[in-house]
């Protein structure tokens, strides 16, 4: 059985969980509108001029989805978006080790130590096999 391993930088990350919470935001106004104005996803899709399937695939994921899209949306369902970019802490930009480092641990505050760190060896790279 094969398997893959995935890796995201955390810049995709943290793009990949933004767009999930707009559709999930879009899915909760839709739901919320079909329950009390009963707004359909085909009304919707009229109102915009494409197809329904178009709004489906893009509202569940199976298609991106333009900002110029989600406003649209935004609008037939009569709602306002709210956008904000806020500063996150920093964080280290490496957790990569050299083999063998020396680094201060300190277990409580009048007892510093020196520990040698080892650095975690990383899963194989199907990809490496493919290239190879």
């Amino acid at each position: 059985m094969q398997s893959y391993q995935i890796s995201l930088t955390r810049h995709e990350r943290a793009a990949g969980r933004f767009i999930s919470s707009v559709r999930r935001a879009l899915q909760r106004a839709l739901a919320e509108e079909r329950t009390t104005r009963g707004v359909t996803q085909a009304a919707i899709a009229e109102e915009l001029g494409v197809n329904r399937s178009v709004i489906n695939r893009q509202i569940m994921g199976k298609e991106d989805i333009s900002l110029g899209r989600v406003g649209a949306i935004a609008s037939v369902l009569g709602r306002s978006i709210t956008f904000s970019l806020d500063l996150v802490p920093q964080q280290p930009v490496s957790n990569t080790y050299t083999f063998g480092q020396k680094i201060d641990v300190s277990l409580n505050a009048d007892e510093p130590r020196s520990d040698t760190v080892w650095p975690r060896i990383p899963r194989h790279d199907p990809r490496a096999m493919i290239a190879g």
